[in-house]
């Protein structure tokens, strides 16, 4: 009869007994799987190592994704504002009183970026109640294509807690013989930052809704944003909601891709709970809704 002896490390650890022919097919059928087990844990570690060395290696040569795949500031950061680039679009060209600008202010450290503040008065009683106060980014302004972007990012430094509204447009036509602008489709998301504190802002573009001289106009094309033409802040009465003086500091302006968050954090870390005016559950549906 035939004998079994194994050992490991030279140590005997199974002891000697005589096996049959069906002690000796386990005893192969045994061996057989560990012997596969272990071939197959060798070629996934040979195999771990040979990927992530590769990556390590496609890494060093290619670095890191650049910012502009990510992120791109629009206004502030790296790109410092200029008020040059935007002027006054008030409800002066209506009849009324309103007011607004756009000034950039001092900052005690060289390093930083200088933040601009939006300010002004909203006047409601010429208007009977209506009123806005906007200031837009001038007619010459280059267009710019953010259709790599999910998001506008607005940071916030700080706010008197007044509902604003942030405006694009991909169209923008020639002025009439009179120097008055001809209507287009507005797209506008309002948002109401945490009054008297610094926040960042978060608007999906699919958040942001199509208008047509103040009105709805659900049945626009979408959004092209291959060719933004312009951006403006505004402040309104929201038809006698508020009315006043006003004032929110920006610092910077920026298009984000979601996926700067989720992979990265981005530069503040992930999304905070002030996501605009819809809170963070609406932030977080919106988030859902983008990964499925």
């Amino acid at each position: 009869m035939g004998t079994a002896n194994f050992a490991l490390a030279g140590k005997q650890v199974w002891p000697q007994a005589p096996l049959g022919p069906i002690g000796k097919g386990l005893v192969l059928l045994l061996f057989s799987a560990a012997l596969w087990q272990s071939t197959t844990l060798l070629m996934s570690s040979c195999t771990h190592h040979s990927s992530a060395t590769a990556a390590a290696a496609g890494a060093d040569a290619e670095g890191p994704p650049p910012p502009s795949q990510l992120s791109i500031y629009l206004f502030g950061g790296d790109r410092p504002w200029n008020t040059t680039q935007f002027t006054a679009s008030d409800d002066r060209v209506r009849g009324g009183k309103s007011q607004s600008y756009l000034t950039e202010l001092d900052t005690e450290d060289p390093g930083v970026t200088p933040p601009v503040k939006f300010h002004g008065t909203l006047d409601i009683t010429a208007l009977g109640g209506a009123g806005f106060a906007s200031q837009r980014t001038v007619d010459d302004f280059p267009s710019l294509d953010l259709s790599h972007y999910e998001s506008i990012v607005l940071g916030v430094r700080h706010s008197d807690g007044n509902k604003y509204t942030v405006t694009i447009k991909d169209e923008v036509l020639p002025k009439r013989p009179d120097g008055r602008e001809q209507s287009t489709i507005s797209w506008e998301y309002d948002f109401t930052p945490r009054a008297s504190m610094s926040s960042t802002v978060y608007i999906p573009f699919n958040a942001f809704k199509p208008t047509y001289r103040g009105r709805p106009k659900p049945d626009a094309d979408p959004l092209d944003l291959k060719n933004v033409k312009r951006i403006s802040f505004m402040m309104r009465s929201f038809f006698g909601e508020q009315e006043g003086d006003f004032s929110i500091t920006l610092d910077h302006v920026r298009a984000e891709n979601m996926e700067r968050h989720l992979t990265q954090g981005g530069p503040e870390g992930p999304p905070s709970s002030n996501v605009a005016d819809n809170g963070l559950l609406s932030w977080l549906a919106r988030l859902v809704a983008w990964r499925s």
